[in-house]
């Protein structure tokens, strides 16, 4: 208790050269050496020490009311009101009288001294009694800062002797609560006792009074002095498992955390991290995530539900499940989305995969919006929420730019990715966080030139669809990978990059050897029945749950495959393998909002384009191989002779027949058709935006180095284009080929696609072949 007795030793000094009387300070002096006294009993009478303390917290109270009282005299004269300030004066000296027995005479010699000061003063003029005045309030605000100062002091004495007294008996007190508790530091709220609260009460009075001068005062010291060796206590009490109101100040808002069940994905491998370009388990061993992806929340909520997950998990062997929450398209989150029911289908999708032991991405879905800083405030905000509410989860990932694209830089990516993975880290330091690169997440290759340094745990997205990227694309994510960032494949498919087209199946196997000969982790796009191809569930299958094989789409089936979990999908089976770590392969941009309609109350979304990523060049398909030559029909041996009857003569040889002749081989080059069809449109407000695919095929012959001219019916701008060189100019837009379909072989075809955007109207396109 020395430091206490010190601080109100220090106390005390400050009261000397002030009178007795009225304002209290030899009443506060020997409150204080009361306090001393208890401080010094503390350690030996529990009961004693409580007993003081209220003693002394009535007569705290007591004088903190009469503080107040001189704190409103004091205003009323500062005012300007001099007769009440008489008043008040004269009321002052006549309670002295009548205190001690006598008119108008002191107590003591001190008193008289007080009183005749008074009288001095107010034969002076109205200056006088102004400074005296203030000379006053000077001394009550001293006196409200020492009070406290004792409070503190008397709180410490009782957390002290609590503490020791429950050390000794190990039971439950009850009487005390945490006495630097509460998250504003409000001491008041610390000790159950009615005479410490109203006495914080009065401190809260002496406090707005103190404001109302707008200046500086000494006392300010002293209440901050007093708060620094509060801090102190803070530590102290921090310890103890009993201070409930310490860890409501000190514990981070998060939300409960479900336990994983047994044998589950989570339950087995715990928090993921990344250990230099790879990602492994709570144990150190290489983990991959093998997922998959909803479409927009916005349009297909009805996937995110307990069932769905439960039957990725049992049926298909998936262990982790991304929810893609638009950031800018119809009904994003930031283009009049309802973002309270957004956030809760994030949290309920979180919510349900925690329960099922399974990992979840939270993706932040930017691609109408283009570049990620267009709404950087919004997703600072949300992701700041998001990791203060999953802080203490083991199974949360964090996607913060889905496909940066539209010219968007690496240096665009990474300045917003500066600011928004700091809020992230202050309440989840270990969070995986994943960083989209730019051109549709492909430009893995800028962001390993320039990774994000000062941070661990950060990895880096790529995206592709097989039947569009091929070699290229994963030549470029080994080379990422070699020079030391991890990749993760956050969203891919396996059919063209409009998520349209045909699937390729021997296209997307090699992406899974590859993925998985580099650990590479995937999550297939995605968990609707959208009219794509793309698609995992039929789009003539309203289940939300439990598919059957036929209720998937092939692309499903494909995956199912891949995954190789060996369930029959639909059966309501579960392989014990349930952590998921198998691999295998399948057997012999999609991700833009639906035009469907959802079997929910949401607004159906008009059709949004696919955005395609830039391809890279896939391998030249093989050329269809020219049609056999019919066979020249065998000329018929010649008969043999007929026995030469004994008599008549030898008959004449049949003729033999004419060899047909070979017909001319095909023409060395072939003529091209090209045709155009609408894919969908939309606006943004200000421009509008068409989508086109244009079918090139070559008959009679191949076809080599062609150009497709588009005439529209306006001057058009292009937005994104895919499987060609395009080049607007004016009212046309100019396709050439690339390196992979510069020769469409005789009998084969081609789509290549483009969105261009204009703000007058389009017309019906036309499309020549040159």
């Amino acid at each position: 208790m020395s430091d206490n007795n010190e601080m109100l030793t220090e106390g005390l000094e400050g009261l000397d050269g002030y009178g007795e009387g009225e304002y209290g300070p030899v009443a506060v002096k020997d409150t204080i050496e009361e306090k001393i006294d208890i401080n010094d009993a503390a350690d030996g009478d529990l009961s004693e020490a409580v007993s003081d303390g209220n003693e002394a917290g009535n007569s705290i109270s007591g004088e903190a009311e009469s503080a107040a009282t001189e704190i409103t005299e004091s205003d009323a004269i500062s005012d300007g009101m001099e007769a009440e300030a008489d008043k008040i004066n004269a009321d002052k000296a006549e309670a002295d009288a009548t205190e001690n027995g006598k008119d108008n005479e002191p107590d003591n010699t001190d008193d008289a001294d007080l009183d005749n000061a008074d009288s001095e003063e107010a034969g002076d003029d109205s200056n006088r009694l102004t400074a005296l005045l203030l000379k006053k309030k000077r001394l009550i605000y001293v006196i409200a800062a020492l009070l406290v100062i004792i409070l503190i002091v008397l709180g410490n004495v009782i957390y002290q002797a609590v503490s020791k007294k429950n050390a000794s008996t190990n039971e439950p007190t009850g009487m005390v609560t945490d006495l630097n508790g509460g998250a504003d530091g409000s001491q008041a709220d610390a000790v159950d006792n009615s005479a410490l609260d109203n006495t914080a009460d009065s401190n809260t009075s002496s406090d707005e009074a103190l404001n109302d001068e707008n200046g500086t005062d000494d006392s300010t010291e002293v209440v901050e002095d007093a708060d620094s060796g509060d801090d102190e206590n803070d530590e102290s009490a921090d310890t103890d498992d009993t201070d409930e109101a310490s860890e409501d100040a000190n514990e981070v808002a998060t939300a409960p955390v479900v336990p994983a069940p047994s044998g589950t994905p989570v339950e087995v491998h715990g928090k993921l991290s990344v250990n230099g370009t790879q990602l492994v388990d709570c144990n150190g061993n290489a983990f991959q995530i093998k997922g998959v992806s909803t479409h927009g929340i916005a349009w297909f909520p009805q996937y995110v539900n307990y069932d769905a997950f439960k039957t990725l998990r049992d049926e298909w062997g998936v262990n982790c499940v991304r929810l893609a929450m638009y950031s800018g398209e119809y009904n994003g989150y930031c283009t009049g989305g309802n973002q309270s029911d957004l956030k809760n289908t994030v949290n309920n999708g979180v919510d349900y995969a925690t329960q099922l032991g399974m990992y979840v991405i939270i993706d932040w879905h930017v691609l109408g919006d283009q570049n990620p800083n267009t709404y950087k405030d919004q997703a600072k905000s949300f992701f700041s929420e998001m990791s203060e509410k999953y802080a203490g989860y083991s199974n949360v990932l964090y996607e913060i730019c889905n496909e940066p694209n539209g010219g968007t830089t690496w240096s665009d990516v990474k300045s917003y990715a500066e600011e928004v993975i700091p809020l992230i880290k202050a309440n989840d330091p270990n969070a995986i966080i994943v960083v989209g690169t730019p051109t549709w997440s492909q430009d893995v290759n800028l962001a390993a030139a320039d990774p994000i340094t000062g941070y661990s745990n950060i990895m880096y997205a790529l995206h592709f669809y097989a039947d569009t990227h091929r070699d290229d694309l994963r030549n470029r994510m080994v080379a990422a990978i070699n020079s030391g960032i991890p990749i993760f494949v956050t969203e891919f498919g396996i059919c063209d990059a409009s998520g349209s087209g045909a699937n390729n199946y021997t296209e997307g196997d090699k992406w899974i050897q590859v993925m998985n000969q580099y650990n590479v982790s995937y999550n297939i796009w995605s968990l609707c029945n959208k009219n794509e191809t793309a698609s995992l569930i039929s789009s003539s299958c309203s289940k939300t749950a439990n598919w059957t094989s036929s209720e998937l789409s092939d692309s499903g089936r494909w995956y199912v495959g891949v995954l190789g979990n060996n369930v029959d999908p639909g059966s309501g089976a579960s392989n014990s393998n349930t952590d998921n770590t198998n691999s295998g392969n399948g057997s012999s941009n999609s991700d833009q909002p639906s035009a469907q309609e959802p079997a929910t109350s949401t607004p159906a979304a008009p059709e949004t384009p696919n955005t395609p990523s830039t391809p890279a060049a896939p391998e030249t398909p093989s050329t269809p191989s020219t049609p056999a030559t019919p066979e020249t029909p065998s000329t018929p041996s010649t008969p043999a002779a007929p026995e030469t009857p004994s008599t008549p003569s030898t008959p004449a040889a049949p003729e033999t027949p004419s060899t047909p002749s070979t017909p001319d081989a095909p023409a060395s080059t072939g003529t091209l058709a090209a045709s155009i069809t609408n894919s969908g449109n939309w606006s943004n407000g200000t421009s509008d935006y068409y989508q086109y695919v244009v079918k090139i095929e070559a008959n009679g012959g191949d076809v080599s180095n062609w150009t497709v001219v588009i005439n529209f019916g306006t001057s058009v701008s292009i937005d994104q284009s895919w499987n060609g060189n395009f080049t607007a100019n004016g009212n046309s837009v100019t396709i050439t080929p690339v390196d992979y379909n510069s020769t469409v072989a005789s009998g084969t075809s081609y789509e290549v696609g483009l969105i261009v955007y204009t703000t007058g109207s389009i017309g019906t396109p036309t499309v020549t072949v040159q």
